[in-house]
This record gives C-alpha cells, structure tokens and sequence, in this order.
C-alpha cells in the first residue's frame, strides 16, 4: 500500500505543479528516467495517458492490435528470472539499456509496468475492447480487484499452499496444481466480495461522510 499511497501523493502534486503548464511532457521525460527504477513510473504513465486521450494520433487498427499484444506479451512477464524463457529478451535489452545509461532497471519491473501501460493505451483507443470490458461480468472484477490485490497474497501464501502440500502427495504436479488453482479460486473471491463490500465500500463511504463534513464546517466559516 506504500506505493499506491506515495503514488497518490506524486499525482497530486504533479497535476497541483504542471496540471496547466503546455509543456509538460518535458517533465514527463524527466520524471520517468527519474522513477523509471521503481513502481512510481507507472503513477505517471497512467497519468499521461489520461493526459493523451485528447490526441488522437492513433488511429491504426492494426497498431492497436500490435501494442496490446506487445503489452500483454510484457505485462505477462513473470518474477522469476527470465533467462531460458520466452520472455529471455527483455532481460537482455534491459541488460543492454542498464550498460548504456548507467541504470539499474529491473527488466520484470519495466516489462510490467510497460506492459500494462501499453494494454491501457489499446483499451482507452478501442470501443471494441471498452464494448467487451463493460459487461457484467468484467464490470464486477474490477469492483473486487483492488481488494483480490490486497488479500490474495495472504491467502495463497496460507490456505493454497497448505492445500499444495497435502495433494502433492497423492497427484503429479500440475495436476495439484490444477486442483489447489480451482479450489483456492472459490473462496477468494468470497472473501474479496465481502471485503470490497464491508471494507473497501465502507472507507470510501466514511471518506464522503467526512468531505461533507468538511465542506459544510468551511462554508459556515466563510
């Protein structure tokens, strides 16, 4: 949560900062070579390309379709190392990148982060994609995400690894793996349900409560 805190914190005081400046983009230059090492870059890419959607300088089908599967083939990217896998050149580059400028850039970190501003660019450029996405059932995921985010590491690392050493014993392992997958699935997303319900609802309420407060506490002062 210290990432997405901060990242709320770097928003603000962009847009406080820069939000009216026409040239901007120079400091979106900046600012990613300075965060391009960490997760924040991804507080301001997600910035810029709310910042983009007035240009409308993508009008290609087939560059859409080429950036989303470019994003997906890095977003998908996973934490272990990549050397030995499909995804072995982004390590290389990123090696290269890393000899070239005198960084440090994790290549999982920049394929992410990458990776996934790239899907959001094709999403936001394509009704096709935003027609999909909007049915009920993608509709509710993204109700429950961010609290499937907060609780699924807990949750794997207790209930679906207990359940991974006890069927291990008995099956080969994917198909333990099969069976820890779709059990574990059914009860996470209860307990996501109900804590974007009771809690993640809850606190988003209790913040209107108090701005209300607030703003009437101001307008009797003023």
């Amino acid at each position: 949560m210290g990432y997405e805190l901060l990242g709320s914190f770097l928003i603000f005081g962009f847009l406080a900062l820069f939000g009216r400046v026409k040239k901007r983009w120079i400091v979106y230059v900046i600012l990613s070579i300075a965060f391009i090492q960490t997760y924040f870059v991804a507080f301001l890419w997600g910035m810029l390309l709310a910042d983009l959607l007035k240009h409308k300088w993508v009008q290609s089908k087939i560059i859409k379709v080429l950036v989303l599967l470019v994003g997906i083939y890095l977003g998908s990217a996973p934490y272990t190392s990549l050397m030995g896998t499909m995804y072995e050149p982004i390590e290389v580059w990123t090696k290269n990148i890393n000899e070239w400028i005198q960084f440090d850039i994790d290549p999982r970190l920049l394929a992410r982060t990458l990776g996934s501003a790239m899907i959001l660019f094709a999403l936001i450029r394509s009704k096709v994609l935003q027609h999909v996405f909007g049915w009920r059932p993608f509709v509710y995921l993204g109700q429950i995400s961010f609290s499937l985010y907060l609780i699924h590491f807990t949750f794997l690392n207790t209930f679906s690894a207990f359940l991974f050493s006890k069927v291990i014993h008995f099956f080969n392992y994917n198909l333990a793996y099969a069976i820890t997958f779709l059990v574990s699935m059914v009860p996470l997303f209860i307990l996501s349900h109900y804590y974007m319900k009771y809690i993640d609802q809850g606190a988003l309420k209790l913040a209107r409560k108090v701005e209300k407060k607030m703003t009437a506490y101001k307008k009797t002062q003023s």
